[in-house]
């Protein structure tokens, strides 16, 4: 007897919504296994430039950059295969931060513009 209940269609749905996130999470491991990888070769290239000589300070200055791009393409990357599952991860408290933020910035701006009542 098979353990799999194919016969009824919310199994069927589940099982390839299970399929889809295994899928995600399998294509999610093996871009972060590759973009980690370059990311630590990266850092390596950059501290053998960092022996103080100074013509390879500007060459390590191109590594940390290209550092920032990859881990930000992998934050990129990850994130949107999380959107196709349903499963990003937002940060709520930063939202509001940022909310925040904008209303003192609006506030400012607008007490900056109002016709002072001395003049």
């Amino acid at each position: 007897m098979s353990g799999k209940v194919t016969n009824f269609p919310h199994a069927q749905a589940e099982s390839a919504d299970v399929e889809k996130l295994r899928m995600a999470i399998n294509t999610v491991d093996a871009m972060s296994r590759g973009m980690c990888a370059s990311i630590a070769a990266l850092v390596h290239a950059a501290l053998d430039c960092l022996d103080f000589d100074v013509n390879k300070l500007e060459r390590a200055r191109q590594f940390l950059l290209l550092i920032e791009e990859k881990a930000a393409d992998l934050d990129n990357a990850i994130n949107w295969q999380a959107e196709q599952v349903g499963q990003n991860y937002i940060d709520e408290a930063g939202r509001e931060r940022t909310r925040a933020l904008w209303k003192k910035h609006h506030a400012f701006n607008d007490a900056l513009r109002a016709p002072s009542k001395g003049a």
